[in-house]
């Protein structure tokens, strides 16, 4: 980020109304909590208060939207970096309710590395079927929309689509697995229908929960 020497910079530009410069900084975060991870544990409290309005806000325009966009892929680096220092069960459903993503498509393996992440986990927070309906839907929705599905490489790809495979396997399992499936809307359930089949060289019969049983 041109002109950005520090993180009390960056904290100072989120916020400031200046959406541009607040996308970018959030996205810097992003990055440095990544980098050093140790180092920033004590502004976990600080980002996310700062953060978390941002997602909330209902506001139209490219730049706005931007800035959430960078919020959810910021807070993915940040609990995968320190899952211990955020509240999970509170930040999650807020990025869950900023998807579908709307502009920024160059951290999209962020975001299904980060659902991979707690899926492994079995955080709590992650698990619940309202959640897990929500997941298959974001990933769902990224196969169905061509300019963020080509932003997916193979190996996040491979692995989003296990995870998938698995939380049905789960879902069904636990009784709950018909719910979740009907739960997706429709355009992004068939792109995963038809991702999952692909899967399994596309070896017949429907990738919905019954398949996965």
């Amino acid at each position: 980020l041109e002109g950005l020497q520090d993180k009390e910079r960056a904290q100072k530009m989120i916020g400031s109304g200046e959406r541009r410069l607040e996308w970018s900084s959030i996205w810097c975060i992003g990055v440095l909590c990544s980098v050093a991870p140790r180092d920033l544990r004590a502004d976990y409290p600080k980002f996310l208060s700062l953060f978390l309005p941002s997602l909330r806000r209902k506001e139209a325009g490219r730049d706005s939207e931007m800035v959430q966009d960078n919020a959810v892929f910021t807070l993915a680096r940040m609990i995968r970096s320190n899952p211990d220092n955020v509240a999970i069960d509170e930040v999650l459903p807020a990025m869950l309710a900023a998807l579908p993503l709307k502009h920024d498509n160059s951290e999209i393996g962020t975001l299904t590395d980060f659902f991979v992440y707690l899926w492994k986990r079995r955080h709590e927070a992650f698990i619940t079927p309202q959640v897990l309906a929500q997941v298959l839907g974001a990933v769902g929705h990224i196969l169905a929309t061509d300019w963020m599905s080509e932003s997916l490489e193979d190996p996040a790809r491979d692995a989003v689509l296990v995870m998938c495979r698995e939380i049905l396997q789960h879902a069904q399992a636990s009784g709950n697995g018909q719910m979740i499936w009907n739960a997706i809307p429709a355009p992004d359930r068939e792109a995963l229908e038809k991702a999952l089949d692909g899967v399994h060289g596309g070896a017949g019969g429907s990738a919905g929960p019954q398949q996965a049983a």
